[in-house]
């Protein structure tokens, strides 16, 4: 038995070993077939994607090419993207990293036909010296990263920037794709202003990375913001987290997003303040109105962007007006706010029924608008630290006339329009006797 087995664990090695050294060779012939073309189009959304490989057994390299790139949705007609790859074949890779296990490890050198995108690539500190690094997963997914490097930037207004930036964005091979990046030690400096930030983070999600962020998400947190201008202003942290969803059964899509505020100083001081926007039943041809309103805009020639750019906005504020005076939508929103050394908080939620028999929203019925929304607004301060604002006086002026009544160290405010009677606290007003005017 133990011959067998001193027997078997070079014959063991010795697999390992020609698999080590065919495998490689494999996976180069792989990447030559026009079937690993056509999955890369797929999962970055590029259409027009080409690639052109040397042939090699344990590395290659390669050259992409992609014309009329598509970002979010939107084509760049007359844009080109290039890149030199030099390809080491997995499944181990030694890289200057360390040994890694996957399919293959990309050391990636992009350049565009366009003089500001190549500013920007070399802004980031991208070239031979230091290249974006790809790693493809033995699942097929791959990883771009960009490792931590000093970026600066100067234009000729005087402004400068500098930080230290990291990121990842990863592909499955359906293409959903996850960003994550990370910038360091922030510096704007323009005149006689400047901006200070130690940290900002952003994560996006989205299931297309070739389609427009619908559905997706984003989140966004900064860490101890500094601006001193004319007027300074502190934060030490922000928050903000985006979703758009689709809601399939509905055959419509919701947003909702909440902002995080803590300890900000700039005249006044909020220790802190959360504020949430749901917005739901959104229609789908409104954000395809506003996906196509980008499109456009990424096609026009700059010497013509002034004029066209308002054309095209003026024509989507009128198509959305009237979608959105057509189509049913609700929002809620909610608002909690330290500040003045007091406690408020505020509640908002409105539903329009929409009327979908309307060709104009200039010829809208005003009394249909009124008896058809449904709002209400709740307000609960602190009414001692309400003396301390700059609006002390309005609200004194409140009180004196009945209007806001305190109690129990609070004013509370409890607003609702419904069936053409608007309501404020205990007082009505009825308006449909107005509608007609």
């Amino acid at each position: 038995m133990r011959k067998k087995l001193l027997f078997a664990i070079p014959a063991l090695l010795s697999m390992i070993v020609i698999v080590l050294l065919i495998a490689p060779k494999i996976i180069a012939l792989n990447l030559l077939s026009a079937n690993s073309q056509q999955q890369l189009q797929q999962m970055t959304g590029q259409p027009e994607l080409s690639l052109a490989f040397s042939n090699g057994w344990f590395q290659q390299s390669a050259q992409l090419h992609i014309d009329n790139p598509v970002m979010a949705g939107v084509k760049y007609e007359g844009q080109q993207i290039h890149a030199q790859m030099q390809i080491t074949h997995g499944p181990l890779m030694l890289t200057p990293s360390g040994p890694r296990w996957g399919l293959a490890h990309i050391e990636l050198i992009p350049l565009s036909n366009h003089s500001d995108v190549n500013a920007l690539i070399e802004s980031f500190g991208v070239d031979e010296h230091a290249p974006l690094i790809i790693l493809v997963k033995m699942n097929g997914a791959m990883q771009l990263s960009l490792p931590q490097r000093v970026v600066n930037f100067s234009s000729l207004e005087e402004l400068s920037a500098s930080a230290k930036l990291s990121a990842t964005l990863d592909l499955s091979r359906g293409g959903a794709a996850l960003l994550e990046a990370t910038m360091l030690d922030l510096r704007i400096e323009a005149a006689d202003e400047q901006l200070r930030l130690d940290q900002f983070s952003l994560v996006f999600q989205t299931e297309r990375l070739d389609r427009a962020a619908i559905p997706g998400k984003v989140g966004i947190e900064m860490r101890n913001l500094r601006v001193n201008a004319q007027e300074t202003l502190t934060i030490d942290r922000i928050s903000l987290d985006y979703s758009a969803l689709e809601e399939r059964e509905l055959g419509t899509y919701s947003i909702a997003q909440q902002i995080h505020l803590e300890n900000l100083v700039s005249g006044i001081t909020i220790e802190d303040l959360k504020w949430s926007l749901i917005i739901n039943d959104i229609d789908p041809e409104l954000a395809d109105n506003y996906i196509q309103l980008i499109r456009t805009s990424a096609s026009i020639e700059p010497a013509q962007i002034d004029a066209l750019m308002a054309q095209n906005l003026l024509e989507f504020i009128e198509s959305a007006r009237l979608l959105l005076a057509q189509k049913p939508i609700s929002l809620s929103s909610n608002l909690s706010l330290d500040a003045f050394e007091g406690q408020h908080e505020a509640n908002l939620t409105v539903t329009w029924p929409g009327l979908p028999n309307i060709t104009s929203v200039d010829v809208m019925p005003f009394a249909q608008i009124v008896t058809g929304i449904d709002a209400n607004l709740r307000v609960n301060a602190d009414a001692d630290s309400l003396q301390k604002t700059p609006w002390a006086a309005t609200v004194n002026s409140y009180i004196s006339q009945g209007l806001l009544i305190p109690d129990q160290g609070k004013i509370e405010i409890n607003a609702s329009l419904s069936d053409g009677t608007l309501r404020f606290n205990e007082l009505e007003f009825p308006l449909t006797p107005f509608l007609d005017l």
